[in-house]
């Protein structure tokens, strides 16, 4: 019988154990989305579980769905992520991001763009990932 500390395959991903480490929201961007080092320092610190899966990582300003969250949609937020994935490579392979466009599934979400708050009742969806 398979333990939690066994390998396992899914998929192409083939993980050294059974630990998945589930997105966990942390709001350690800046205000302009930009990763930190300290969110290098977090997912470095869980990197012994078999495949991590990344916080919701908005694609665009207009589809954040809280302040602070982190983004991919600029150069400069690009830049910023490259040491993060490299912290966790050091240790491990696999990681896996997680793209979110905030209006689809928040029933408040937060416009960073304008700082207005909008409901499921203002945002209409343009489109799916």
């Amino acid at each position: 019988m398979a333990t939690l500390f066994d390998p396992i395959q899914l998929g192409d991903i083939h993980a050294a154990n059974r630990v998945i480490m589930a997105p966990l929201t942390r709001a350690r961007a800046t205000r302009e989305h930009i990763p930190t080092p300290i969110m290098a320092e977090y997912y470095a610190q869980r990197s012994s579980s078999g495949l991590i899966i990344s916080e919701a990582i908005g694609i665009s300003q207009e589809g954040l769905g809280w302040p602070y969250a982190p983004g991919i949609w600029s150069q400069q937020q690009v830049e910023a992520w490259k040491p993060v994935v490299e912290a966790v490579h050091k240790k491990r392979k696999n990681n896996s991001a997680t793209l979110a466009y905030g209006p689809h599934g928040s029933f408040k979400c937060y416009r960073a763009a304008t700082g207005i708050l909008l409901t499921h009742h203002t945002v209409r969806k343009t489109t799916h990932l």
